[in-house]
């Protein structure tokens, strides 16, 4: 929606950005209005808070902050890939469409460990998928990190 308000003229950056914004406040008035908490969750009672002491200790603090580095490093390329796609002279018109291109290769390995639950996957494409099989059986970030530092260049 953006790109096509940019562009065109009687609209321009500020109005289209104006645009988004009413559009977005509308889908949000809506979500609120129709939003309603789960009726078991009203009885139930609340844990209570953890204590900052177990909070504040250094190995918590390492791992939040790893896991903060490690989803910069993740995501934040792919508010890049738009432009990155235009420099390596990729089409204006087809570089738009690279993050849901992207998204949409990435569907298979993120369903690949429920196809190998379900044993349709072929043995050649075990390999893979050992990172999906890996945080079914150990911590979660385990192969995050393992598939970080294989891509490491």
């Amino acid at each position: 929606m953006l790109n096509k308000l940019f562009v065109n003229p009687s609209v321009g950056y500020t109005d289209g950005v104006r645009a988004s914004g009413y559009v977005i406040a509308a889908c949000l008035v809506i979500a609120n209005l129709i939003m309603a908490p789960h009726p078991a969750r009203l009885i139930a009672h609340k844990p209570p808070l953890p204590s900052l002491r177990k909070i504040m200790t250094p190995t918590f603090f390492c791992m939040t902050f790893g896991a903060l580095l490690l989803n910069f490093g993740l995501w934040l390329p792919l508010f890049f890939l738009q432009l990155y796609s235009q420099f390596q002279g990729v089409s204006r018109n087809l570089s738009f469409y690279t993050l849901a291109i992207y998204n949409a290769g990435s569907f298979f390995g993120r369903s690949e460990s429920l196809m190998i639950e379900l044993e349709i996957l072929a043995d050649e494409s075990l390999l893979t998928a050992i990172p999906n099989l890996l945080a079914d059986h150990l911590y979660a970030l385990s192969p995050f990190c393992a598939v970080t530092l294989l891509t490491i260049h």
